[in-house]
């Protein structure tokens, strides 16, 4: 299988878990550069700061061939600024599935060049949400099996 040049990982990665690299490094056996956005969701609080989140990522996928950045505006539209044709997602569950395939709709609407491929969670992620992982740091709860060792101490 030839591989293709570029993909676009986007979400709010507030942290980046385990799922999200596992998902990153399958994304890489398909794709020769990935480029993981940090979007801004105004409907998310976030935890941590756009530069905190973008640190940890860097941090976290430290070797691998991706770039990192962020984004206030739509995905779709930073994919064709900068010739991305390719959106990766993953879904944990039939709601995320849902969603995604909404979105994937839309996208394509809005960019028809553009082609979103969905990833299914592996198995042992599938309950991995940022959002869980925040709630168990500010119960002091042991995290170190949902996030990459290397941000564990920044967190």
């Amino acid at each position: 299988m030839e591989m293709k040049d570029k993909a676009l990982f986007a979400g709010s990665f507030d942290p980046i878990t385990n799922g999200h690299l596992d998902l990153i490094k399958r994304a890489l056996k398909e794709f020769k550069c990935l480029t993981i956005l940090v979007a801004i969701n105004e409907n998310k609080k976030p935890h941590y700061s756009i530069k905190k989140r973008l640190q940890l990522i860097k941090l976290a996928t430290k070797g691998l061939n991706v770039k990192v950045d962020y984004t206030e505006g739509l995905t779709v539209a930073y994919a064709k600024r900068h010739h991305i044709r390719y959106l990766i997602r993953g879904v944990r569950n039939k709601q995320d599935q849902v969603y995604e395939e909404k979105m994937k709709k839309i996208n394509q609407q809005l960019a028809k060049e553009i082609k979103t491929i969905i990833y299914p969670a592996s198995k042992k992620y599938q309950n991995i949400s940022s959002s869980e992982v925040v709630s168990l740091i500010k119960k002091s709860e042991d995290i170190s099996s949902l996030v990459p060792k290397v941000i564990i101490k920044y967190l």
